[in-house]
């Protein structure tokens, strides 16, 4: 019994020595699969067939284990294997995963590929070019250049749909407003703000939500000092006169009365066509228009307008113009005050260059500007004919003389 025992001690001793042997002239299965990586290329990654997304996914999955393992391993026939360097590997299989982890394919039934929708972009954002790789990428605006928008589109809103909230108007607006028609200067609007050059948001909020005489008179003022912009006042003024509040209409037509020029002109001159005969606005309108036909520094004005294109505006205009001759043209004596004897002679040089202007626009398509210019030329050309001032008359084959 001893001996078989130590029999098959000694048997179990050769079958584990044999085994070792066995196992330490055997092939190592991990270097020989290692070696395969040493020609690692990106490409060699997926075969060229392979487009599913799930098998892309398992290409994927190969990578992320051969990140792990180790860079270099012992073969039992060979000497060292070594291989490339680590982070030249994990590089090229990242910069793999990503470009397989960025999107899934869907697909639909039939196993086809299903084409995404571009995102749209709504009115927030906009296309700029990337100063970096100089393609043209999406971006959301600016919040001030949104906010601008969306500030500017309320307000136009609001004066297109607000109905009159003030439909008796104010006593102390109204009395303001004729004053300064009949050529009463404005009252002081107090000290010149700190914040200057505000916005068309600020003006807007301040002077379009409420009829506000004071504000009003410092907002002309501002503009008259160059702390407001052209731009921003008229689109104020145009605004105001457009409203359906009668006070806000008349603070529009002090503004642009107050300021003569020909975008003020025309605004109060379309007050003639838009509005009632009684309408406040437009009686207030009347008399600063009047003013063009008094003050001779306002002729260099309604010689811009009749050559405008607004042929409504160039009608009244007309009609101004040959209010101021007859008031400056008088022939003879020597005395040098307006609608007196003797300012014929002494103010003719400025009516003259009106004449070529007037002769153009009884041409005109617009049978109501060609009559009131062909009347405005007959007075001034005979004017001037009275104050011994030689005058150019058109002939029939449109060739000049005087």
């Amino acid at each position: 019994m001893e001996n078989n025992l130590k029999t098959w001690v000694l048997v179990g001793f050769v079958v584990l020595g044999g085994v070792f042997e066995v196992i330490k002239h055997a092939p190592t299965v991990q270097a020989t699969a290692w070696e395969e990586v040493e020609n690692l290329h990106l490409s060699n990654l997926l075969p060229y067939s392979i487009q599913e997304a799930g098998k892309k996914a398992v290409a994927v999955k190969m990578a992320k284990s051969i990140l792990i393992r180790p860079t270099t391993v012992v073969a039992a026939s060979a000497g060292p294997v070594v291989l490339p360097e680590a982070s030249v590997i994990e590089a090229q299989l990242k910069a793999f995963m990503a470009e397989n982890e960025q999107t899934e394919t869907e697909f639909d039934a039939d196993g086809n590929p299903i084409k995404k929708k571009k995102k749209k972009h709504g009115p927030d954002w906009e296309q700029v070019i990337d100063p970096e790789t100089g393609k043209k990428v999406w971006r959301k605006k600016k919040v001030e250049e949104t906010a601008t928008a969306q500030t500017e589109t309320k307000f136009e809103k609001d004066l297109a749909h607000k109905e009159d909230e003030n439909g008796t108007p104010s006593a102390d607006v109204q009395a303001a407003v004729n004053a300064a028609a009949n050529g009463s200067p404005l009252p002081n609007g107090g000290a010149t703000p700190t914040n200057h050059f505000n916005s068309l948001q600020d003006w807007q909020a301040l002077l379009l939500t409420k009829p506000n005489l004071e504000d009003t008179t410092k907002f002309i003022q501002q503009y008259k000092q160059h702390l407001v912009t052209e731009e921003v006042f008229y689109k104020i003024v145009t605004s105001m006169i457009s409203s359906s509040n009668v006070d806000m209409r008349s603070l529009g037509v002090m503004c642009a009365g107050e300021t003569p020029s020909v975008a003020s002109f025309q605004l109060l001159a379309g007050l003639d066509k838009t509005a009632a005969a009684d309408d406040a606005a437009r009686v207030q309108g009347d008399k600063f228009l009047d003013m063009y036909a008094t003050e001779l520094g306002l002729l260099a004005i309604l010689q811009d307008v009749l050559k405008g294109g607004d042929t409504f505006s160039a009608t009244v205009a007309a009609e101004k113009l040959d209010a101021s001759a007859k008031t400056y043209l008088v022939a003879g004596g020597t005395t040098g005050n307006p609608g007196t004897q003797g300012t014929g002679v002494a103010h003719s040089e400025e009516f003259l260059p009106f004449e070529p202007i007037l002769q153009g626009l009884t041409q005109s398509s617009d049978q109501t500007l060609a009559s009131q210019a062909t009347q405005t030329l007959s007075h001034l050309q005979s004017l001037l004919a009275g104050s011994g001032t030689p005058t150019t008359t058109a002939s029939a084959d449109g060739s000049q003389s005087q």
